[in-house]
């Protein structure tokens, strides 16, 4: 079990008490004068391990996770989330009496983040994942006085925090035996395990169809028809304020992983300050509603997902809301709605 203890005094640290096999860290004091905060956690870190490939991937992996069962994997990605909401909310009720700007300045001051879970997580593993990829990225992206929306590295097909923080930055992991390499379009499944077919794959993708025990999950919507029944799908996009100081990035999606399937949406906030982009801490909203398929599974009949109409809502930079389903979808089926930053958006998913 893992132990955050969040200290702030005259300077900030964490301090992070390791009860598992590993070596524990010690256990340092710091007399706390504004903020203290434990999150505990719930993560089964016993059940989880990290592999060396014996190569690099494309994107520069060299290692990757192995959880010990799908079990392991729902609890940890459940847990992170879990983890950066709880230590989040707790820093807001503390500097309730704070404006925005204030509370986006006090978090600076004393070096908060509440992703301090998915450091740690990393840090536990000496990890180098897809979220310390992609978090290193936007920052240099963001430090421009006008920003090229081609290139953001936050636009990625893996939107989830949690998620960034368990794949490698080939998107990787081993769940059991299995090697499953996420895709855009679905996942690739070594079910042996495979180092070697993981190589060939990583040095042609298209290989896969000519390996033992390797499959494609997905849906290869070259021959399917626009209205088909569908997962793997995600809409993203960007809406300004007036002014153009302020901005929110959109996410909706219906996507099937190995350990199970879900519909999402994603709202995260910017506000410019001087000639630069920063990530902004305001009252925001995510919600993701409407239909899947019936248990027929073919979407021939619907099945409301969210019918007591559930949403996400805090004073975040970053807001997911996010339901398990457990049948496709057709288009225009799954909505999202987000807010942040007084700008406001509504969205299909389509494809």
């Amino acid at each position: 079990m893992k132990k955050i203890i969040y200290l702030i005094g005259v300077t900030a640290m964490i301090i992070v008490i390791l009860h598992s096999c590993k070596k524990e860290n010690p256990n340092n004091k710091l007399n706390a004068t504004e903020f203290e905060y434990e999150v505990q956690s719930n993560i089964p870190y016993s059940s989880i391990s990290k592999r060396d490939k014996g190569f690099k991937g494309t994107n520069g992996s060299s290692e990757l996770l192995v959880f010990q069962n799908m079990d392991a994997i729902r609890l940890t990605l459940a847990d992170l989330d879990r983890q950066v909401n709880e230590l989040d909310s707790a820093f807001v009720s503390t500097y309730t009496s704070l404006s925005e700007d204030s509370l986006n300045a006090k978090e600076i001051e004393i070096n908060f983040t509440e992703r301090q879970p998915l450091i740690n997580f990393n840090e536990f593993f000496l990890y180098s994942s897809l979220y310390q990829e992609i978090a290193q990225q936007e920052l240099l992206w963001l430090d421009h006085d006008v920003l090229n929306e081609v290139t953001d590295p936050n636009n990625h097909f893996i939107f989830e925090q949690s998620l960034r923080a368990i794949l490698n930055t080939d998107c990787e992991v081993q769940v059991g035996d299995t090697i499953y390499i996420l895709q855009e379009n679905g996942f690739i499944a070594i079910y042996d395990g495979s180092l070697k077919s993981l190589e060939k794959i990583n040095q042609n993708p298209q290989i896969y169809t000519r390996l033992e025990n390797v499959v494609f999950v997905g849906n290869d919507c070259n021959n399917c028809r626009a209205d088909s029944c569908n997962s793997m799908k995600r809409n993203s996009g960007y809406k300004y304020s007036y002014d153009n100081n302020y901005r929110i990035k959109w996410v909706v999606s219906h996507w099937t992983h190995p350990w199970g399937r879900r519909v999402a949406a994603k709202t995260d906030n910017y506000k410019k300050q001087g000639n630069k982009w920063k990530d902004y801490r305001t009252a925001c909203a995510a919600k993701v509603y409407g239909f899947i398929s019936g248990t027929d599974g073919q979407c021939n009949t619907q099945l409301n997902f969210n019918p007591d109409d559930i949403y996400a809502a805090e004073v975040a930079k970053h807001i997911e809301h996010k339901i398990d389903v457990s049948t496709k979808t057709r288009p225009n089926w799954v909505k999202g709605y987000f807010s942040g930053c007084s700008i406001y958006h509504s969205k299909k998913l389509i494809w």
